[in-house]
This record gives C-alpha cells, sequence and structure tokens, in this order.
C-alpha cells in the first residue's frame, strides 16, 4: 500500500476543490438573476440616476422572492424524496444545524489547553480515559484451538477471500468518507479497483491465513463532536474513528462472510443492525405488547436503560470468548485476536495531532464489523430476565417491561433488573444509571409510581 501512496503523490496531479454552492437551491436561474442585480447596482452607483436606482431595487426584490420560491421548492423536494434518498434530507440538517467552531481553549478536570496541540491531546486523554483495562488478547492461547471452542451449526475456523468479492466491496465504496491515517482515499481506491483487486485479494488472504492484521490498519485519526452542554469540556464530545479505508474494504469482507453466523444466534429482542429488524420492528412488537396489557386493564412498568459508553467498554478478552463460544477458531479466531489487540488513535484537531494512546477495550468504531461484534458481546443480556418480564434491544439501547398485576410483579422486575446488573458487572459493561429512567403506563387516572 505504499507503493500505492508513493505512486499517487508523483504521478496523480492533486489540486484543491472548493464548493461555494453549499445552497442546492441556488441554481442557474438564481445565479443570473444575481449577476444582473449586480450589474444594475454598479450602474445606479455610478449614475446616481433615480430610475437606474429604483430598477436595482426592482431587481433586488425579484431575486429575493426567486431565491424564496427556489428555497420552498427545495425543502418540498427533500420532503417528497425523503424515502429514496434520506441521505440529501440529513446532509441538510447537518449544513443547517453546523454551526461550531473549535473554542480558544479547552479543559478537562483543573488542567486547561489553549495551543492547538495540546487541546487535540486533552481531548485523547479523556477519551482513552473510558477504556478499560484488562487480560490482553495477544497475551493467551486460550482461544487458538478447537478445543476451546463450541462447535455450533454456523462455526467457522476460516475465511477464503476470492476477488469477485474484494472487487465488489471496492467499487461500492462510498466516495465522500474521510481517509484515516495512511491517506489512501476511498476515491483512489475505487477508481483503480480493476488494477488493485488481484494484490489487495493475496493481501488480505494472507492476513487472514496469518491471523495478523497490519500495524497501520490498527490506527484511527479521531474526531472531537461536541455534544450538547460546555463546548469548553471535553467531556462534552464524542469521538469519531476515522479507519483506514482499505482495513474498511477486509472489515467489510468478513463481514459478509461472519454476518449468517452471527445473525443466526443473534437473540430474537435484538433489533439493530439486522436484516429484516429495525427500530419499526422493535416499536410494533412493544407496543402490541403493551397496549395488550392495557386493554386488560392492567399496568406496564417500562424500565428504559442505558449502558455507559457502550462500545467503547467491551472488553477484548471477553468479546473473544463469547466468539469462541459461537463456534470461532483456528485462524479466523486468531484474526480478531490480532485486530483487537494493538490499536491506537490519535485526535485530529484543526490540523493539530494528538500523541498516539492504547485502545485498551471497545469495539473498533468506524467499521462495518463493529455493530455485529457487540450485538454479539450482549447477546445474552436477555437471558437474564423470567417471564413474563419482556426485553427489547435496538444495539445498545435497551428497554425493560413487566405487566403489573400484583405487588409481586413489581417485585419481580426489580429482581429481574438486579439480574442484568449483575450481567453488566461481570461482563464489564455498565448501565449509566444518570439516563436510565422508569415509565408506567396505565388507563387509570391515577396510578401507583
Amino acid at each position: 500500500m505504499d507503493l500505492l501512496l508513493t505512486i499517487t503523490n508523483e504521478h496523480v496531479p492533486q489540486v484543491a476543490i472548493s464548493d461555494n454552492n453549499n445552497k442546492p437551491w441556488i441554481d442557474k436561474e438564481v445565479i443570473q438573476m444575481m449577476h444582473k442585480k449586480d450589474r444594475m447596482r454598479k450602474i445606479a452607483k455610478r449614475t446616481g440616476d433615480h430610475t437606474d436606482i429604483e430598477n436595482f431595487e426592482e431587481i433586488r426584490r425579484n431575486a429575493g422572492k426567486l431565491i424564496e420560491v427556489k428555497y420552498k421548492d427545495y425543502l418540498n423536494e427533500l420532503k417528497s424524496d425523503l424515502t429514496e434518498h434520506p441521505k440529501r434530507f440529513w446532509t441538510f440538517i447537518k449544513a443547517k444545524t453546523r454551526a461550531y467552531s473549535t473554542p480558544q481553549f479547552l479543559k478537562y478536570g483543573n488542567v486547561f489547553a489553549t495551543d492547538g496541540k495540546d487541546k487535540a491531546n486533552l481531548l485523547n486523554s479523556f477519551f482513552h480515559s473510558v477504556f478499560i483495562s484488562g487480560v490482553s488478547p495477544e497475551s493467551s492461547d486460550e482461544y487458538r484451538s478447537e478445543e476451546n471452542c463450541e462447535i455450533v451449526d454456523n462455526s467457522l475456523s476460516q475465511i477464503v477471500l476470492n476477488e469477485s468479492e474484494v472487487l465488489d466491496c471496492l467499487l461500492n465504496l462510498d466516495q465522500t468518507k474521510t481517509g484515516g491515517p495512511d491517506d489512501i482515499s476511498a476515491r483512489l481506491l475505487k477508481t483503480v479497483a480493476n488494477e488493485i483487486t488481484p494484490s489487495l485479494t493475496l493481501l488480505f488472504s494472507l492476513s487472514l491465513r496469518l491471523g495478523e492484521v497490519p500495524s497501520i490498519w490498527k490506527q484511527a485519526n479521531v474526531t472531537p463532536v461536541p455534544k450538547v452542554g460546555d463546548v469548553h469540556c471535553v467531556e462534552n464530545y464524542r469521538p469519531i474513528s476515522l479507519l483506514c479505508i482499505v482495513s474498511k474494504v477486509l472489515g467489510k469482507c468478513i463481514y459478509n462472510r461472519c454476518y449468517d453466523s452471527i445473525s443466526g444466534i443473534a437473540h430474537h429482542l435484538q433489533h439493530g443492525f439486522l436484516r429484516g429488524r429495525n427500530c419499526t420492528t422493535q416499536l410494533i412488537q412493544v407496543y402490541h405488547k403493551i397496549l395488550k396489557a392495557l386493554d386488560n386493564k392492567h399496568s406496564v412498568d417500562v424500565i428504559y436503560l442505558d449502558f455507559q459508553k457502550a462500545f467503547d467498554k467491551v472488553s477484548h478478552h471477553l468479546l473473544l470468548r463469547k466468539l469462541s463460544k459461537h463456534g470461532f477458531f483456528g485462524s479466523i479466531i486468531n484474526w480478531f485476536k490480532s485486530y483487537l489487540s494493538g490499536r491506537i488513535q490519535r485526535v485530529a484537531l484543526d490540523g493539530h495531532y494528538s500523541e498516539w494512546l492504547d485502545v485498551t477495550s471497545g469495539v473498533p468504531q468506524g467499521s462495518i464489523l463493529d455493530p455485529l461484534l457487540f450485538i454479539l458481546y450482549i447477546n445474552d443480556l436477555p437471558d437474564q430476565i423470567q417471564q413474563p418480564t419482556e426485553m427489547s434491544l435496538y444495539a445498545d439501547d435497551s428497554k425493560l417491561y413487566r405487566t403489573i398485576k400484583l405487588d409481586a410483579d413489581t417485585e419481580n422486575l426489580q429482581l429481574d433488573l438486579n439480574e442484568m446488573n449483575s450481567w453488566t458487572e461481570t461482563w464489564r459493561i455498565k448501565f449509566n444509571t444518570n439516563k436510565c429512567k422508569v415509565m408506567r403506563l396505565s388507563r387509570k387516572k391515577s396510578s401507583r409510581t
């Protein structure tokens, strides 16, 4: 890949392109009207003639009305096209709400930073602080052999990729996605997809056969994005990891091969990141049961649960244990060990980079593999509850609910909640108690809470 980057830098012309038209409703007709207005303004300013000034004022009013009409037409187009092209809608919303610029200083506890690199280091220190430490995947041979694997119908010991699937992943790359630390863009990979597919397939196959992931593919540039709250506090930022595009291509290939194995064992109460399941299927399932209870004149207690830094807290050691339990062994479990271990990240902020820091836990966000791994990690969480308590999951968002007929139902719901809390202690991924909420649903005018 270094050779590809070197050839690109030496022989591919590079130009900076700026898109000044960030308002898509400003079309050719509007631009012509604006030019006409500018010409009339110059004439009126030069002559000072009353008629020229009136003509300029009229053209300016017409230009304003035209822009207003075009803007309303664009909004109507977004609305009517929302189902087929939701990305256009959310791009527009993001542009309208994006009013963020890096503050002059950041603080983390009693530490303040004003220099660009110092601010990047401060943010990376905070992002690093949420990780958990523990047994390194590289320090144990627990998962290497078939003897330590629970053989199931969808057991998987190795993956052998072919050129057609690698080429398909390359051709389906989103060229708008930002590249990672290796500076190889999605556009470049897509442009030369046919030429590099044979070499890339060999490289991917070698990685899978040896169970080793190149170190450059385990690096991430982190972009800090502000959440609600004081933008000067690093605690109010969330990290967005930008991985090497080549590693994401390999991740997509492995996802395609592993999906059936993992989705086949995914709990039926999990609705996130699985084909044929989504927030709508979850809503229908939960509301059907709740409305049935209300129709029978019962109350329903619902507990909304929130994991604390869920994707960042996943123990690598324990995740590998679950992969092994569900039929992953041989070279593929070795590959996942390498994939999870030795990862590092740095924060990129306004052209400055922080120092590299180790990523000691969590699924590597930014790859399509990561949600699938997280689903597997919490797959047995619903098994902690006892009927008639119900549960529903959408990735890490979960709700626990039970029809309340007697006082004992409330007590049993609490016991189920206690069991789930014990599960979080065992698997080292805790609930954020500040964001967990309780709600009672009832048709009674006065309902005990």
